[in-house]
């Protein structure tokens, strides 16, 4: 199979440009070349055939994924010609139907990604998150008039992975949250800005929550140059992107280029991200109150 062929499948939108295609929905610019039938997400700095394309979107083993291939069957309405542009989706944002239940958000946000619930709150209170008919977490952005023009879909679903922009979205605007602090922080997902938030409330660090919070859907600087042009009480900028190799060449270029306006930092999560800091962090202190309610309970106990 190729992977336009799994990509139609799983209803992505696929945009000719040049002699590749791109995959409107996913942001970091992900392009396919469908005569050598190979990926590359500049985002990321991943690529490769089919099978890993597979396992990088549903986050599956290389016999799953295979698997996944083998099994896809096209409709005639999804067999469409690719030898002409496809046509663009213009107008304005186009905003998924809303579920008021916020069931199946709080529960991946929470227990999934473990994320403060009155964190959540927060964002959904301010307008800036919900959850949608289909079951999936929206995360809104809004623009310099403080009109909702960006909107992110992550699926609730841990068993298949789901990322996409809803269309007519402002890749520039993001997902962001206004602060008061002349700084702002810097991330690479709307999954870890939360988390990070959640480690600052944990620990403490009130006076840090008050600072000014960026997404950057991917490492694209786009967001955070149209962010801190809307912004110029903002001085501090502290780069909280992933520990990986990706994570660390957008760093230094972002350094670079705002260096000589704005002091640059970097906090640097100890896994990959601070999502999974966040959720090794408590599953340590999960393990570590299991065990001391068995010392508890073997207190006093005789042992025959």
């Amino acid at each position: 199979k190729s992977i336009i062929d799994y990509a139609l499948h799983q209803g992505l939108t696929i945009k000719r440009t040049g002699k590749d295609y791109k995959i409107e929905e996913i942001a970091g610019g992900l392009y396919i070349d469908m005569d050598k039938n190979r990926w590359h997400w500049w985002g990321t700095e991943k690529g490769g055939g089919p099978i890993q394309f597979v396992m990088e979107m549903e986050n599956k083993t290389w016999v799953e994924a295979i698997k996944t291939l083998l099994n896809i069957e096209l409709s005639d309405e999804v067999k469409m010609s690719l030898t002409e542009k496809m046509p663009e989706k213009k107008g304005k944002l186009q905003l998924p139907e809303k579920d008021n239940t916020m069931k199946h958000l709080f529960a991946y946000l929470t227990k999934t990604r473990g994320i403060s619930s009155k964190i959540i709150q927060e964002y959904i209170d301010a307008g800036l998150l919900y959850q949608s008919a289909n079951r999936n977490c929206v995360f809104l952005g809004k623009d310099e008039n403080k009109e909702v023009a960006y909107a992110f879909l992550r699926g609730t679903n841990t068993e298949r992975r789901f990322l996409m922009e809803a269309h007519g979205s402002r890749k520039e605007v993001g997902f962001t949250k206004e602060g008061t602090l002349p700084r702002v922080f810097v991330f690479e997902s709307a999954i870890d800005l939360l988390s990070y938030q959640t480690l600052l409330m944990r620990n403490g660090c009130k006076e840090e929550l008050k600072a000014h919070f960026v997404s950057l859907g991917g490492v694209e600087k786009g967001v955070l140059s149209h962010y801190l042009k809307y912004h110029p009480d903002i001085k501090k900028i502290t780069l909280c992107l992933d520990n990986d190799e990706a994570g660390r060449d957008a760093c230094k270029k972002l350094a670079a280029e705002y260096g000589k306006n704005y002091l640059i930092s970097r906090h640097k999560p100890r896994a990959k991200d601070f999502n999974m800091e966040l959720t090794e962090m408590l599953e340590e202190e999960k393990s570590k109150e299991v065990t001391k309610e068995m010392e508890q309970e073997s207190c006093g106990k005789e042992i025959l």
